[in-house]
């Protein structure tokens, strides 16, 4: 819970950034969470001891502390040490935005927007992104920056989305900047330019982002931006495919069939 702490600045000043990265490394072996509590890429699903025992404590705490309710929410979204109920997940996530708490509009606001315990609805979904951001969430900024670009209950607008990512790559946010790379590598908003689009993949990859890793490993092989290294081509590709991309895999296969690595 420390990462918590720094989050909303119990005990300590706030650290957004900080908080995030305790909260990430606090992921192991036996209780995969971590990041996800934030981030909801894919709900987290879990049987294990741990994960029962992790939702049995926030639960008993929910009634007295905002994060224990989110935390409750999360585990029902996913089926983390519960059954799955995305409804009551959903009801929860309502509960908390409405108070303003800004991981919980984030959480709403991926919730209509994949169709996760409730219909899903693209303008609500950039309205509670947008709350959230408003507050100074990363993720939420990322994700605003999302529906600039695709239109997403928001007229389509890459000047925008780039403002969005900028705002969440100045609080360290590895998905914008590799959301950064893909706007400078296709020309979203700004004309295309391999080597920037390169160095923001290497920073959202040396922060550990498989899809730019990914993407990092495909510029090596092809020297888009940079020189050409299959060695070092290989080496991202591996570190992606390691966190489970599949097209990373794929990238990694494709070398060894062609004998160019091992």
């Amino acid at each position: 819970m420390l990462g918590w702490c720094h989050y909303c600045g119990r005990g300590t000043p706030t650290d957004k950034p900080k908080a995030i990265e305790l909260i990430r490394q606090s992921r192991t072996v036996t209780f995969g969470l971590g990041e996800d509590c934030l981030s909801s890429r894919t709900p987290i699903s879990s049987d294990s001891p741990a994960a029962r025992q992790f939702f049995r404590l926030c639960e008993i705490g929910s009634e007295r502390d905002w994060i224990c309710a989110h935390l409750v929410a999360v585990c029902y979204m996913g089926g983390f040490g519960v059954t799955k109920d995305q409804i009551r997940s959903v009801a929860i996530f309502e509960k908390l935005a409405s108070q303003d708490r800004d991981v919980s509009q984030y959480w709403l606001g991926r919730c209509y927007g994949s169709g996760r315990g409730v219909a899903m609805d693209h303008s609500a979904e950039y309205q509670w992104y947008s709350r959230s951001a408003n507050q100074g969430n990363s993720y939420a900024q990322n994700m605003v920056g999302r529906c600039y670009e695709n239109g997403w209950g928001v007229v389509r607008d890459y000047t925008k989305a780039l403002e969005w990512y900028r705002k969440a790559v100045e609080l360290g946010s590895a998905t914008a900047q590799n959301n950064l790379g893909l706007c400078y590598e296709n020309g979203y908003g700004v004309a295309a330019d391999f080597a920037i689009a390169a160095s923001w993949y290497r920073k959202a990859a040396e922060q550990g982002n498989m899809y730019a890793q990914y993407n990092l490993a495909v510029f090596y092989e092809e020297g888009r931006g940079l020189p050409k290294d299959i060695e070092k081509a290989a080496s991202w590709y591996r570190q992606s495919a390691d966190q489970g991309y599949s097209e990373a895999r794929h990238g990694l296969e494709d070398l060894r069939n062609r004998g160019l690595v091992i």
